[in-house]
């Protein structure tokens, strides 16, 4: 993959992708924006969350919030938690637009190290290094990703969105 604009690739990290709790809600509203969320793991929240927040967890099913504007990154429908990105431990690629922040968590892509790259060489690495990694079973998605899934979707995105 040597070129600027990357393809949409097909490539999922089965270990990032475990079977989700058939009953619960697949989508919910997050609180504050509204936005429709997806569920994320709570070991993904677990792993996030500061130390001081992890015993405010509750035992309820998590919802991830990708509004950009909205400051709520998880939340549970029944209001029993949430946790805004000034909770986290990482910056979040969805809510920080910063050049620090990571696009790969497991391998430390940033959005800097991707802009660079395109600019120096005129095309990017970084969807084939972390697809070697993916397929080497080296990824670490649901305990390193905010979003707790494959980080490739946004690495194409974004490397779209710079060249």
């Amino acid at each position: 993959m040597s070129n600027a604009i990357v393809e949409d690739h097909k490539i999922e990290c089965t270990t990032c992708h475990p079977a989700e709790p058939a009953d619960t809600m697949r989508n919910a509203e997050c609180p504050q924006s509204g936005t429709l969320s997806g569920r994320i793991r709570r070991i993904t929240v677990e792993q996030m969350v500061k130390p001081e927040f992890v015993v405010s967890i509750s035992d309820s099913q998590y919802y991830y919030c990708d509004d950009t504007d909205c400051p709520v990154v998880y939340f549970t429908p029944d209001g029993s938690g949430s946790f805004t990105k000034g909770n986290l431990q990482v910056a979040v690629y969805d809510k920080d637009p910063g050049q620090d922040v990571n696009v790969c968590y497991c391998f430390d892509w940033t959005r800097a190290h991707i802009t660079d790259q395109i600019k120096t060489t005129g095309s990017s690495t970084a969807f084939d290094e972390i697809s070697e990694e993916l397929n080497a079973g080296n990824c670490e998605c649901e305990l390193k990703n905010p979003k707790g899934v494959c980080c490739l979707g946004d690495i194409n995105k974004f490397v779209k969105e710079v060249a």
